[in-house]
């Protein structure tokens, strides 16, 4: 479980991988940006769970990805608009 914290106005470039067990400012942007392309999460409470998984692994078989895991890297982060 990693628990360090992010600052939201780092270039993408430096952006941590978000996966399950995550906690952060970064995980709250995260759930923005989901609520923004209309994939359900409707609350952050900065905590990377298995809703935060489930609806970053349908943003990535939609949007049709290369890796559909669950975890936000570069790939999740570009086609988010978040680079």
């Amino acid at each position: 479980v990693d628990y360090s914290d992010s600052v939201t106005s780092k270039p993408a470039t430096e952006r941590r991988q978000l996966k399950l067990g995550c906690i952060g400012d970064d995980v709250k942007e995260l759930h923005k940006e989901l609520r923004k392309h209309q994939y359900g999460v409707y609350e952050s409470n900065n905590k990377f769970d298995a809703t935060t998984q489930a609806c970053v692994m349908h943003f990535q078989t939609v949007n049709h990805l290369k890796k559909v895991d669950g975890i936000v890297g570069k790939e999740t982060y570009k086609a988010l608009g978040m680079m």
